[in-house]
């Protein structure tokens, strides 16, 4: 049975070399070959090899294999029809009166600046300039504070996306395509109204004839930009995290079908992103990341999309999300932006650096950019004809897209025969101004007046796009908000959220429980069964003090967490999930339940252990004003993780506020010695108010006698004796 593939195998080859060299004979005297019988011999052969397999086979497996194939059809689910489900819920809506939201975008004269002009320069810091910044930090701050009343000399700039001018009507999708450094995650970004990271964007970009300031104002979140890393919380579960994302965004009453509630809303459009890429069997699976075991990275790409898809955005700008896909699964994830945009006429922009044949045929409209220039903008089907049409060669087995990319790469682009770079044009210059004069840039111009003309005098996309968004809001949201959820709503749902990352994160819940007991042990047995009499006065003030900085200082972690989660709050309020203010609260109340029981046993085991007063008022207001202090702490470190823009400055700061919080906290400098020029630290210093408060709330409850032996009394006059 082994030798038979290789025998086809060796007469397939002598078919195709047609010498008789291409099959050994069995005969080695033999110098001729009878073709005929040779291949009479092997079909004999195949056929009763073919026999013997199937009479060998018991009829027992055969019942099984069924009995299996049975099985397995039965435990398939049934195939899901992504046109037929949106079709019918999007009539639903219609029948139901509710609003459709149609948004076309036009832009006009678009061009993006950001700083450094032609001959600009960066200067990297060194070890001498972080040193001076860091005496002059101070000054420098309080200079920053009044630079704004004095004269600025204007900063240099550079266009890194040149005039670009379109438009793409609801129900439209287009394929921006272009080199790396090309622009297109740049064109992407301005048109999501994403313009804090740029110097300047000049020109008009319009939304169902809404400009861009009342859209990020009110709008925010029906226009976003997915961008093209992906990331989340690690510890969250593919459905947690988008059963978050469907609760912050689950209309309101007005939004939904009627007898439908906000679970079955959620339930069903979960199942839904689950189902149609394919993600189903990740549910009950984290994330994951880099450190934490999770999906696969075509998973986790899944997400993102499935992610992005939740917030019911009607313009979703798409930076290269098929990357870390296989083929198929990307060229599904297409088919489902067609039918998503058909069915629900969105706006869908989408740039990808490896585009099959399939996947560019799905498209309405291609943009080609070149170094930020607009070099082509009309019909796919067209595209590859006008370029060949300039003088580029034509290669039938490259997919369009990349023929259409490569054409701007002077690495890859071919001229065709008899055409050089001195009669093509090549240059970004050169392709911008021949588009700028053909006839699509003509036909484009005539289509973008024709629709802001229809903006401005028939409004209807408009105002049902203004009465379907605000029947999106629950009932006591602004009509201004750009959120769908209040504040105490995202609140609620950012708590949940936070406490399922924390109550997952077992190697964080470990170590902090076992670093906390394992801290307790030490300090409690370096304390152990304090003396009731004047040796044991200044070592309750020490184990009290030592007690209080270490739980006060473990709050120190908080300011690096803070500072690590801010790419996913950055990408999560661009959705317009929350506000950022609502993590600052729902942090604290979800870490309530872990900082307050570990605490508790750090507290309940350095307390008892050291010999303290034994009794449950002074043991539970020791550990009041002992956590208190922690919340005060952990506030404060929160805050430097907030307002400051990178590690280096919290930490310097820290470390400036840290050493006299512990100094000018009443134990190291008694508060009669504290200098008048540095008293205001005690004042602010929350250690120092804890402190007060359990040393008085310790030697309120004992009483030692004073043998003069450790406490010498200091009344003046040489008298070393209490009265």
């Amino acid at each position: 049975m082994t030798d038979t593939p290789g025998d086809s195998s060796t007469l397939n080859d002598y078919k195709q070399s047609g010498t008789p060299s291409a099959l050994p004979s069995q005969n080695p005297s033999s110098h001729h070959v009878d073709v005929v019988r040779a291949e009479a011999e092997f079909n004999a052969l195949a056929r009763q090899l073919s026999q013997q397999s199937r009479t060998e086979r018991p009829q027992s497996q055969s019942s099984s294999s069924t009995n299996q194939n049975d099985a397995e059809k039965a435990n398939q689910p049934e195939p899901f029809d992504l046109r037929e489900y949106l079709t019918s819920s999007n009539d639903a809506n219609q029948q139901a009166g509710i609003k459709h939201k149609h948004v076309g975008v036009t832009w006009e004269n678009l061009q993006v600046d950001v700083v450094g002009g032609v001959n600009s320069k960066f200067y990297v810091g060194t070890l001498g300039d972080t040193t001076i910044a860091f005496f002059l930090g101070p000054f420098l701050w309080l200079w920053s504070l009044f630079a704004p009343l004095f004269p600025k000399k204007p900063i240099p700039t550079r266009a890194i996306l040149h005039k670009s001018s379109g438009v793409l009507k609801p129900g439209e999708m287009c394929l921006v395509l272009g080199c790396p450094g090309s622009g297109c995650t740049t064109f992407l970004k301005t048109i999501a109204n994403e313009r804090n990271d740029y110097a300047n964007v000049s020109g008009d970009v319009l939304y169902a004839g809404i400009d861009a300031a009342e859209m990020a104002k009110s709008y925010k979140g029906e226009v976003v930009y997915n961008q093209e890393d992906d990331i989340h919380i690690a510890t969250l579960t593919v459905a947690q995290t988008l059963a978050f994302a469907l609760s912050t965004k689950t209309p309101g009453p007005d939004g939904r079908l009627p007898g439908v509630t906000r679970k079955d809303f959620d339930r069903q459009v979960l199942d839904t992103l689950l189902r149609m890429l394919n993600i189903s069997h990740t549910r009950q699976t984290l994330v994951g990341d880099e450190f934490v075991r999770g999906v696969s990275g075509g998973e986790r790409k899944r997400v993102s999309i499935a992610e992005m898809m939740a917030t019911r955005a009607r313009v979703q700008c798409w930076d290269n999300s098929t990357r870390g896909l296989d083929a198929s699964t990307a060229l599904d994830f297409a088919k489902s932006l067609r039918v998503m945009t058909d069915v629900l006429g969105q706006t869908t922009f989408v740039t990808l650096y490896q585009a099959g044949e399939g996947i560019y045929d799905l498209f309405d409209k291609v943009l080609v950019l070149d170094e930020g220039r607009q070099v082509f903008y009309g019909p796919p089907t067209e595209a590859r004809a006008y370029f060949e049409h300039l003088g580029y060669n034509q290669l039938p087995r490259q997919s369009t897209a990349d023929y259409l990319t490569g054409c701007t790469d002077p690495n890859e682009r071919q001229f065709a025969a008899g055409r050089s770079a001195d009669d093509t044009p090549s240059t970004p210059e050169a392709l911008e101004d021949v588009f700028t004069r053909s006839e699509y840039a003509r036909t484009n111009q005539r289509a973008l007046a024709q629709y802001k003309r229809s903006m401005e005098t028939e409004k209807a996309d408009q105002e049902a796009f203004r009465a379907a968004v605000a029947a999106d809001k629950k009932r006591g949201v602004s009509q201004t908000s750009p959120y769908t959820l209040g504040f105490s709503g995202q609140v609620a749902a950012l708590t949940v959220r936070q406490f399922q990352m924390r109550i997952q994160d077992k190697f964080q819940l470990v170590t902090s429980y076992t670093l906390s007991l394992g801290l307790a042990l030490v300090i409690g047995a370096a304390y152990f069964n304090q003396p009731l009499s004047s040796a044991g006065a200044f070592t309750r003030g020490s184990v009290i003090f030592a007690a209080l900085l270490t739980t006060c200082l473990d709050a120190f972690g908080e300011m690096p967490m803070q500072m690590l989660g801010r790419p996913i709050l950055r990408k999560q309020t661009s959705y317009s999930l929350y506000r950022p203010s609502a993590v600052a609260f729902a942090n604290t109340l979800s870490d309530l339940p872990f900082s307050a029981s570990r605490v508790f046993l750090f507290n309940l085991i350095v307390y008892f252990m050291s010999g303290l007063h034994r009794s449950a008022g002074g043991f539970f207001t020791f550990h009041l004003f002992n956590f208190l202090a922690y919340l005060a702490m952990q506030g404060f470190f929160r805050t430097f993780g907030l307002i400051c823009t990178n590690f280096d400055s919290a930490f310097r700061l820290a470390v400036f506020f840290v050493p006299n919080f512990i100094q000018y906290s009443g134990y190291m400098i008694p508060v009669n010695s504290m200098k008048r020029w540095l008293f205001w630290i005690y004042y602010v210093n929350p250690v120092a108010y804890a402190w007060q408060a359990c040393m008085e709330n310790e030697f309120m409850r004992i009483e030692f006698p004073c043998d003069g032996n450790s406490v010498i009394p200091r009344n003046g006059f040489g008298l070393n004796m209490y009265p």
